[in-house]
């Protein structure tokens, strides 16, 4: 006879206090907090108040009511995107410099959700890409000399800095973090000793120690050049580089690209999903004129992901004017 035997009450206490004790409760780290409500504005970059700096700024879809978040003279970004709960923007570019006078590399800053500086993140890097629960950014990095060194994480607050494996005949630049945590979307130039340019330009996904686990495109004569995956996972868009570059949709799997575009000659920059998937903010350089009278500006610009309903919502058609677009949430 077994004389550790519990009656069937006591044993279902003692399940129901195991069940409910602390220690065997989810680690709530584990758990990504869900997206917050969209607020349906576009964090776009623009130099249009002065071509020495280059500034935050927020508008509707429709280019109405711009608000103007940083204006530090002399400072230049290049880069900018919402944390996941909309607290914080991570920026990259140059720090506040007399004009003529640039470091060889860029910098990455957080700021507050209102433009106001906090700390910068890393003194070196570019490309800043957010983790699913903010807690962490994912970085390209060079050196001094414009050597690329490889893809970081580094804490949110600038802690324990990492460097994920590098492929010797690789260059690989981070696109975009999943929502589960665990991949990163990343381009991949293929490179070989002797040969002037890359082989090949191709998406791949990653995971967090640098290896390469899934290739999605195999496009030999076509240039990936920057990717999102949509918010909710399900499709790609990417831009080209080449000639004419054009902004494409497809399958997060590869599958059924379709060029969004409008046809004609056009060099597209950045560009951004809307909340709810059904457009695409873009910008579109636009040039006129050649040698010393050629005049270039930059505008934003949506479509819908079915290439239809294409609208400029900005309008600095001037001189070197630059908008572009960062973010939209």
């Amino acid at each position: 006879m077994n004389r550790f035997c519990l009656c069937p009450k006591l044993a279902s206490l003692l399940t129901i206090m195991i069940l409910l004790s602390p220690s065997c409760k989810k680690n709530p780290t584990e758990i990504i907090p869900p997206d917050p409500e969209p607020i349906n504005r576009i964090l776009f970059l623009s130099n249009s108040d002065s071509l020495q700096q280059s500034d935050l700024f927020t508008m509707n879809p429709d280019g109405s009511e711009i608000i103007r978040l940083t204006n530090d003279e002399y400072s230049y970004f290049f880069g900018a995107s919402w944390s996941p709960d909309l607290s914080r923007i991570a920026v990259s570019g140059w720090p506040p410099l007399p004009p003529g006078q640039r470091l060889e590399w860029f910098e990455i800053y957080i700021l507050e959700n209102s433009g106001n500086f906090l700390y910068r993140l890393t003194w070196n890097g570019r490309n800043p890409v957010w983790s699913p629960d903010g807690k962490q950014l994912a970085f390209d990095r060079q050196g001094a000399i414009g050597n690329y060194e490889g893809i970081y994480i580094i804490d949110a607050d600038g802690r324990n800095e990492r460097k994920l494996n590098r492929d010797p005949y690789a260059i690989i630049h981070i696109q975009d973090w999943s929502k589960d945590g665990k991949r990163l979307l990343v381009i991949v130039e293929r490179i070989k000793e002797g040969e002037p340019f890359p082989l090949s330009y191709e998406l791949h996904e990653m995971d967090l120690n640098g290896n390469l686990i899934k290739q999605i495109t195999d496009t030999k004569d076509v240039r990936e050049f920057d990717a999102r995956w949509s918010p909710d996972e399900s499709k790609i868009a990417f831009s080209t580089i080449g000639l004419y570059r054009d902004v494409y949709v497809m399958n997060s799997d590869g599958s059924g690209v379709q060029k969004i575009t409008p046809a004609g000659e056009k060099e597209i920059g950045h560009f951004c999903w809307s909340p709810d998937l059904s457009q695409i903010a873009f910008d579109w350089r636009k040039n006129t004129g050649r040698f010393e009278t050629r005049k270039e500006w930059v505008n934003v610009f949506t479509i819908h992901v079915n290439g239809s309903g294409l609208a400029q919502i900005t309008s600095d058609d001037f001189t070197n004017i630059r908008n572009l677009a960062m973010d939209w949430r």
